[in-house]
């Protein structure tokens, strides 16, 4: 299998992203008591609902820039928070993170049935 070749699990992802989430995963868990799925539908919920108010304000009269500014700052900060919380010390046992998301993709398997 070339270097390219994807495995072929049912859907590839990078050995980077999942190590990613499965780090930001546990830390979520363990401090919030947050899944990571929660998690990404309250950042996605939240940048959704940010450019809603500011396409709105905008075509309200609002100035552009401070509106596409205030925008910003909402949106990188959750890339930072998810950045600072990925990247704090924290250990990720592979075996255990594994487990973890063979049970979800079970999960999401029987929901789709």
């Amino acid at each position: 299998m070339s270097a390219d070749t994807p495995p072929s699990n049912r859907w590839y992802c990078p050995d980077s992203v999942r190590e990613h989430n499965q780090k930001l995963g546990c830390v979520l868990q363990r401090r919030w008591n947050m899944s990571l799925r929660v998690y990404k539908s309250i950042k996605a919920l939240t940048e959704l609902t940010t450019v809603a108010v500011v396409g709105f304000a905008i075509s309200a009269g609002a100035d552009p820039t401070i509106s596409v500014i205030i925008a910003g700052a909402i949106v990188l900060g959750w890339e930072a928070v998810e950045a600072l919380v990925a990247d704090s010390d924290v250990s990720v046992d592979p075996e255990a993170a594994e487990a973890i998301v063979n049970a979800i993709d079970e999960a999401t398997d029987q929901e789709d049935d």
